[in-house]
């Protein structure tokens, strides 16, 4: 791992996508994004992945959830999202009877989220390990497709080395924890070794949450982001950065700038949201969505002032 990069606004002002007037710009231009999450009391997690990835620019949004919830999920999002059950309603979450339908959509996105709100159980592991190994397209796996990983003898390893599109790994401590086999309080004291082992074993980009959020992947500078704030230790601010990440990658984004730019960005627009309710206690994950938009344009501003 090289040196170590404090990301600025000045940064990510580079990578972002840049939207042109043109007689060829659709929304297909600017990607498409899948996510496949959430399961019963666990609703809230697929709505915030998919509103994040629509505020974060992604040209479309698609949402596959089990079929139990698809109507209490259906009721609360964006009409922009494309929402649909896969899972037969009388079971709780994600699984065998559902591994064909998700990978036959994976075919049509540019990147798929796997994780948010999954739940856990063999039934969600098996499906979790089939999809990672089966689909063709860029993955962003959080949460409980994490926690799916590390239940295997070499928590996943061999299983995302072997992929062919690009993985970006998106672990707060805990899980970065089960898959390094770490206790989380270790973890916390030696965030740089944890980052730099996870990258060594599995080969892909990889980002380790919390303060000062730690992003690289093999032979890169390792990123540490600069924005954010405490407010934004609550519940779902995750899922959110899932979304964004997806939405970098399906604009054509390389896994690394994908990741290290939906920090920084992820971060400032917390820092806006806490800005304008004049202060950061309360601050929650729909606040954030709200204020990416901001965010972005306050990055492209200052990059086109240099």
């Amino acid at each position: 791992m090289g040196n170590t990069i404090f990301l600025r606004a000045e940064d990510v002002q580079h990578w972002l996508p840049k939207r042109l007037n043109g007689r060829d710009i659709n929304k297909g231009t600017f990607g498409h994004v899948l996510a496949l999450a959430g399961s019963r009391g666990f609703e809230g997690a697929p709505i915030l992945v998919a509103e994040a990835a629509c505020r974060a620019g992604a040209g479309l949004v698609s949402l596959a959830v089990p079929s139990s919830i698809t109507a209490s999920v259906m009721a609360r999002i964006s009409p922009v999202v494309m929402a649909q059950g896969l899972v037969p309603p009388s079971t709780r979450t994600f699984g065998k009877d559902s591994l064909e339908a998700a990978l036959s959509l994976s075919k049509k996105a540019s990147v798929v989220v796997l994780g948010p709100g999954l739940g856990i159980g063999e039934e969600i592991f098996y499906f979790v390990r089939e999809f990672i190994t089966r689909c063709p397209v860029p993955l962003v796996v959080d949460a409980d497709a994490l926690t799916a990983l590390s239940q295997e003898v070499d928590r996943g390893a061999s299983r995302i080395q072997s992929r062919k599109a690009a993985t970006i790994l998106t672990p707060h401590p805990g899980e970065m924890g089960q898959l390094l086999d770490w206790k989380t309080e270790f973890v916390q004291e030696h965030r740089v070794e944890a980052i730099t082992s996870a990258v060594k074993n599995y080969a892909c980009v990889v980002l380790l949450k919390g303060f000062h959020t730690l992003i690289s992947t093999t032979h890169s500078p390792l990123y540490t982001n600069t924005s954010g704030n405490p407010g934004m230790a609550s519940g779902g601010t995750g899922d959110v950065l899932s979304g964004v990440i997806a939405a970098l990658v399906a604009q054509d984004l390389e896994p690394l700038p994908a990741a290290a730019a939906g920090v920084f960005l992820h971060g400032m627009a917390g820092d806006i949201a806490a800005a304008a309710q004049g202060g950061a206690s309360g601050l929650i994950a729909m606040d954030i969505i709200h204020r990416l938009p901001q965010a972005i344009a306050h990055c492209q501003a200052i990059g086109s002032t240099l």
